[in-house]
């Protein structure tokens, strides 16, 4: 994450909200949410985060999860 400002790694490229990273915040990746979490297979993100290093929210990664189960398609 050190390419970005910490101020931007702090925050998830959708919502702009906080992502809770804890690798953002000096913590293990072990402690991370994320690591207690199942994510879709990268090519299904691809075009909803072009950006494979940027820390997304657990509230963003739900919503992604819903739609791709419900076959939706972003358009924002």
């Amino acid at each position: 994450m050190s390419q970005y400002p910490k101020s931007q790694a702090l925050t998830c490229p959708l919502c702009q909200k906080e992502n809770n990273c804890a690798v953002s915040v000096g913590e293990q990746i072990d402690t991370c949410w994320c690591k207690a979490v199942v994510f879709p297979p990268k090519s299904s993100l691809i075009e909803i985060q072009p950006d494979a290093n940027a820390c997304i929210c657990s509230n963003c990664l739900d919503k992604i999860k819903e739609e791709l189960t419900l076959g939706l398609k972003r358009v924002d």
